[in-house]
Formats: structure tokens, sequence, C-alpha cells
């Protein structure tokens, strides 16, 4: 059985502004949809396109203003989205395959955009977006994948994609051009970001089990690359200030790494390969430099490590 129908709502505000657009339609039974606009002209109308095909799912969109735009499309039973755009030009979408899957996006200013997809069961997607041309991109594949981003500001980007089963990330970005990506494949990985300036940037690649990566940046320009291939292993990030780098690569098991660099244009670098290294960093100043290498026979091995001035560097080589 297939049906198209409109909400009352949506057909009644359209009806009244002469200026929106909306098409809903639902197949099988008992499937909900609502589509709620305002603020449209002639020239410059809202646009809502909601398609369900199962039983139970549930798609409301509510648009406030000029030349916004929200797509769902929904396959399966109980499936849920739910958008909200206030301002001008945005754009919402939700591509949702399975079963028992959420996304909710809000959106409060112009040019703003996120698209979520998920396939599989039971998976949730949070978007947050206040301010201007702030992009949102996620992609999750499989079961109790969770992905929660806010970012407040002007044209900050996040692109979230999980492969696996209950991975989580968590992105706060504040200020402008602040970017974060992330990939994780596996099951029960975290990835937390949160960044708070200008033009800072993280790049967080996990595969395997239980690995989690925590990074924090207040400042502008500052970097941090974290790879993580294998079971367990963390690694901390906190930085503040401008222009700081931090590079970690965690290859086997169980290693551990914590950075702290305060001050600007501080370097450091960690390898760590095989199982149980432990890597402890901190630097108070500016201009200086850390590289730590543990490699995999031998060990574990641990290293602790503070710099405090400008301009040290530091070394360390374990075998």
């Amino acid at each position: 059985m297939k049906t198209t129908v409109l909400s009352a709502i949506a057909l009644l505000t359209a009806c009244m502004l002469h200026a929106q657009s909306v098409s809903i339609t639902q197949s099988n039974f008992s499937n909900t949809a609502t589509a709620t606009q305002f603020g449209g002209t002639l020239a410059n109308p809202n646009d809502s396109n909601i398609n369900q095909n199962g039983f139970f799912n549930d798609a409301d969109t509510f648009q406030s203003g000029q030349l916004n735009e929200a797509d769902v499309d929904q396959i399966g039973n109980q499936n849920g989205a739910d958008m909200i755009q206030v301002g001008t030009g945005n754009f919402a979408s939700s591509y949702q395959d399975g079963h028992f899957n959420d996304s909710d996006i809000d959106q409060i200013g112009s040019d703003n955009e996120s698209e979520l997809e998920q396939l599989g069961n039971r998976n949730d997607a949070d978007v947050f977006q206040l301010g201007n041309l702030n992009n949102t991109a996620v992609i999750q594949l499989g079961n109790q994948n969770q992905s929660d981003i806010s970012q407040i500001g002007s044209a900050n980007r996040s692109q979230i994609t999980q492969f696996g089963k209950r991975n989580r990330s968590d992105v706060d970005q504040i200020g402008l051009l602040n970017q974060v990506e992330t990939y994780q494949e596996g099951n029960r990985n975290v990835a937390d970001a949160f960044q708070n300036g200008l033009i800072n940037n993280v790049e967080t690649n996990q595969k395997g089990i239980r690995n989690r990566v925590d990074t924090d940046q207040i400042g502008d320009g500052n970097q941090v690359d974290t790879q993580q291939l294998g079971n367990k292993n963390r690694h901390f990030s906190y930085q503040e200030g401008d222009f700081n780098t931090n590079a970690v690569d965690q290859q086997g098991n169980r290693h551990l790494s914590d950075v702290r660099q305060v001050g600007d244009f501080n370097k450091n670098t960690i390898l760590q390969q095989g199982n149980d290294h432990i890597a402890k960093v901190e630097q108070l100043g500016d201009n200086n430099c850390v590289k730590v290498f543990q490699y995999a026979t031998g060990g574990p091995h641990s290293v602790s490590l503070s710099q405090t001035g400008n301009f040290n560097v530091a070394c360390i080589f374990m075998n």
C-alpha cells in the first residue's frame, strides 16, 4: 500500500503563504510526518521532502526563513527524524535504512549544511549548528553508533565516519574555520574533540576495539593528528595557545599517550609499536619540541617528560 499525504499543518501553512514546497510520500502502515514552514516568498521558498517506507516511522521538519531545504528518507521500521532550521539558505538531509535509528538536526543562521546517513539499527546522530556556513557530514554503518556535533560560529566543519558497533564521536567547536575529521572502524571506539578559536584542526583515525581519543584545543592554528590501530589504545591531548602541533601513531594494544602543551609553536611526535607502552609529555612555553619513539621489541616502555621555557628539544628512542 502506498500513499502520498500532506500533513494538515504543512498544507495550511503552504496555502497561506503561497511560497512553500512540501512533498510527503509514505508507504506501508502507521508512519507519521509533519512539515511546518514559515517565511518563504514566491522567489525564495522553503522546501521539505519526506519519504518513508516501512512501519511506525516518524519525521518532523520545521523551517522559518527563506530558501531552506529539509530532506528525509527513511526505510525500515520505527526510525525517527527531526529537523529545525531558522534562517536563510540552510540545508538538512537525513537518510536512514534499518530499524530504530534516530537523527536530529537543528540549524540557526545562514547557509549551514548537515548531511546524515545511517545504515543499520539503533544508530543515533545529533547536530546543532549556530552561525553561518557551518558544515557537518555523518556516515554511520552498523549498529548502536552515536555521533553528537555542536558547532557555534562560522565556517566550521565536521566529518564523522563510523563502521561497526557502539562507536561514539562527540564534537564541540566554537569559533571560525575549525575542522574535525573522525574515522572509526570496529567496536566501542570513542573520539571526543573540543575546539575553541580559529583554524584549529583535529584528525582521528581508529581501527580496532575500545580505542579512545580525547582532544581539547584552545587558541588558533593548532593541530592534532591521531592514528590508533589495535585494541584498547588511549590518547589524551590538551593544547592551549597558538600553532601547536601534536602527532600520535599507536600500533598494537593498550598503549597510553598523554600530551599537554601550553604556549605557542610547540611540537610533539609520538610513535608507539607493540603493546603496553606509555608516553606522557608536558611542554610549557614556546617553540619546544619532543619526539618519542617506542618500538615493538623489548618493553613495555614508559616515558615521562616535561619541558618548561623556550626552544627546548628532546628526542627519545626506546627499542
